[in-house]
């Protein structure tokens, strides 16, 4: 097995995880490839038994891996202060190795909607608000796809395709699941796990085309076979069928859900410390964006829900999903698809900034009326 171990500056991370797998799995294959030769030392001082520096390094081992590990940072181009390049960011991300920085999203994000759906109680408001729930995530997608449309047409179409899918695209999974459950609770998670489900069947087909400037071919199996539409697809049944589980599953269960909110909040302060601060704020256009992303969107959505009815938990559900700032796999997908992933970055970056004060004011917006 080759197992990768990507870091920058300092090292210190890499120097870790080298010799905590090196102690753990001294049969596998491990290879340090520092983004600078300060951060390959500290590795090979920590028992890499090979080492290497460098772009390129990065971009070759990656072919290689099985196992990529790493900070966050690896996967966002011009994060660690500008260490990591766009063609760094990209090799990882379409790296066929498992990168151990997906935990989040695959496993634990999962089992925290699922032992969500198996514990709620069945009751005709909960079926309802499912249904309401998928009206209301659908209805917003609609509505910031449209206002796309009508927006940066002077851009080329890579470009274009960042700014449209930094626009419509929240972090749903990553910032609006955790504050759901820390606002509302549980029934909060209940409902903006619907939202992340629709959100996947609409990134994975026109959000994908949009970013990849209109060249990707859209993979069918990919609107199912993901882990937030899987994790809500088996739900669904748990929660209207309401087995008796016993308590050597639903244990393990909630501890591995609990770890969300902490894992969400530590990756989404990884990304604002990684991110380009200059860079973040010189073009006029990223202020639009996040303009729209955290304010014209979900202040429609809010007066559009209220005519529609969609009251209590619910609507602070919907609304703080569709107020979460643009999506941290902006980047991820323009680097996958030879766009600007810095741009993507800068994107999510700055709304996650500005989110801090926009979205408790629309939340709260939300609570009052």
């Amino acid at each position: 097995m080759n197992v990768l171990v990507i870091d920058g500056q300092g090292g210190g991370l890499g120097r870790q995880l080298v010799a905590a797998i090196s102690a753990a799995c001294p049969e596998a294959r491990l290879t340090a490839v520092g983004t600078n030769s300060l951060a390959t030392s500290a590795m090979l001082k920590a028992g890499a038994a090979r080492a290497a520096t460098g772009e390129n390094a990065v971009v070759v081992n990656a072919r290689r891996a099985d196992i990529i590990v790493g900070p966050i940072g690896i996967v966002i181009a011009d994060a660690l202060l500008g260490e990591i390049t766009p063609a760094m960011a990209a090799a990882i991300c379409q790296a066929d190795a498992k990168r151990v920085i997906d935990l989040l999203f695959n496993i634990v994000l999962p089992i925290a909607i699922i032992y969500t759906f198996m514990t709620m109680a069945y009751t005709p408001d909960h079926v309802r608000g499912i249904l309401l729930a998928f009206v209301c995530a659908f209805a917003t997608h609609l509505v910031g796809g449209v206002l796309g449309q009508l927006c940066f047409r002077h851009r080329s179409p890579m470009e274009r395709g960042v700014y449209r899918y930094g626009m419509l695209f929240s972090n749903a999974s990553f910032l609006a699941l955790p504050l759901a459950l820390a606002v509302i609770g549980a029934e909060g998670v209940f409902y903006c796990s619907v939202y992340v489900a629709v959100f996947n069947v609409v990134a994975f087909t026109y959000g994908i085309y949009e970013i990849s400037g209109h060249t990707a071919k859209i993979d069918l199996r990919r609107l199912v076979l993901n882990p937030g539409s899987m994790a809500v697809l088996i739900g669904l049944p748990l929660f209207f069928l309401q087995p008796r589980l016993p308590q050597v599953i639903l244990r393990p269960m909630e501890m591995v859900g609990n770890c969300n909110s902490p894992l969400a909040m530590m990756i989404f302060g990884t990304f604002l410390a990684n991110a380009d601060w200059k860079r973040m704020f010189a073009k006029k256009e990223l202020y639009f964006c996040s303009l729209m992303r955290l304010a014209v969107i979900p202040l429609c959505m809010v007066g559009l829900f209220y005519l529609c009815g969609v009251r209590g938990d619910l609507l602070i559900a919907m609304v703080i999903s569709a107020s979460a700032p643009t999506a941290t796999n902006t980047a991820m997908y323009a680097a996958k698809y030879d766009n600007d992933a810095a741009l993507g970055s800068e994107l999510a970056a700055q709304s996650s900034l500005f989110s801090i004060v926009t979205m408790p004011v629309v939340v709260a917006l939300a609570a009052v009326i």
